[in-house]
Order: C-alpha cells, then structure tokens, then sequence
C-alpha cells in the first residue's frame, strides 16, 4: 500500500520565515516549492519534507486542517482533516501567516512574492 504512496515528513513552524532561514542557513537545503500549506524541501535521496506555518500547534488551509500535540509520553501527534474545497469551514481559504519583520522578503523564499 504505501509503496504506492508518495510519503512525507511533515514539521510546524511557528515562523515561517525563520525555519526558512533555519534550513538554508544551519541544514544548507532550500526549497522545492512553496506551497499554499507551506514550503516543500526534497532531501538529495527524494524524500519529501513539507513545512507547515502554525499558529498554537495549528494550521489550516483551505484543503486541509491538522493540529499538533503531545500525548503523555511525549510523543508528537498530527490529527490532520481534508476539507471540502470551497466550503466556508475552511477559514479564508488561505494558510495562516504570521507577519512578518520588515527585514524579511516578503516570502519565505527570495524572489518569491506571498499569495
């Protein structure tokens, strides 16, 4: 079943822009994409690795809805729930943003411009 599957990692961010920075500058990877949930890294070996921007351990878009925590162990949980497109319980349709510095491009991603 998986193997049919493509499979990924997938981190919150409280920042957006700051775990950018974080994976250029200390991990050295850059970007595939940036997408509407967040920002898409492939490691040299494929394996995809998508960075998701939330606020209070949650993010939502306007296919998706996902929250993080932890259980008593410690371990880090993902609940995730694709909704409907176009329906209004999906927020605004658009991913949470936290504003950003006046010293940060606009988009997470030079050259790049947010939507």
């Amino acid at each position: 079943m998986l193997n049919q599957l493509e499979t990924y990692s997938v981190l919150p961010a409280r920042d957006l822009a700051r775990a950018w920075r974080f994976y250029r500058d200390v991990l050295g990877m850059e970007p595939d994409e940036e997408r509407v949930e967040g920002l898409l890294y492939r490691t040299p070996k494929g394996a995809a690795i998508v960075v998701y921007e939330t606020e209070n351990g949650i993010a939502t878009t306007s296919a998706d809805r996902a929250a993080w925590f932890k259980d008593t162990e410690g371990n880090i949980i993902c609940v995730s729930q694709t909704v409907a497109f176009g329906r209004s319980e999906a927020g605004s349709g658009r991913a949470r943003r936290a504003p950003r510095s006046a010293t940060d491009s606009p988009s997470p991603v030079p050259g790049r411009t947010s939507g």
